[in-house]
């Protein structure tokens, strides 16, 4: 979400010559694009990340790609009964924490991982 509100930030037009007379002196356009921004960084942060969640009764994770380290792909998941998300792997028929089959209610990808910036 943070990298969506610093690209609507680049986006905004810079007023020129302050509040008070930039609407008479600059075209509209740059309030009413801003505006427009405002309300689209409005929704971003309305956006609930629990809205991610797949219902495993909805739809399935695709198969997964061959792995040799361990069998299946990694999610987030929720168990019936759990009050904590955590990663399980996916093998193409149950989701298991390595030991067991779980019951799992809903799912979601892992984010990518971070990536740490190389300072100039």
């Amino acid at each position: 979400m943070k990298i969506f509100l610093k690209v609507i930030d680049k986006l905004k037009k810079q007023t020129q010559y302050g509040e008070i007379a930039e609407p008479y002196l600059n075209c509209k356009y740059n309030k009413g694009w801003n505006d427009a921004l405002e309300k689209v960084e409005e929704l971003i942060a309305s956006y609930n990340l629990s809205e991610n969640w797949i219902p495993v009764d909805m739809k399935l994770p695709p198969e997964p790609k061959p792995n040799h380290i361990f069998k299946g792909d990694i999610y987030l998941i929720t168990v019936k009964k759990g009050t904590i998300p955590f990663r399980a792997m996916w093998n193409g028929e149950y989701f298991t924490d390595g030991f067991e089959k779980l019951e799992v209610i809903a799912w979601m990808p892992l984010p990518e991982p971070y990536k740490e910036k190389k300072h100039e």
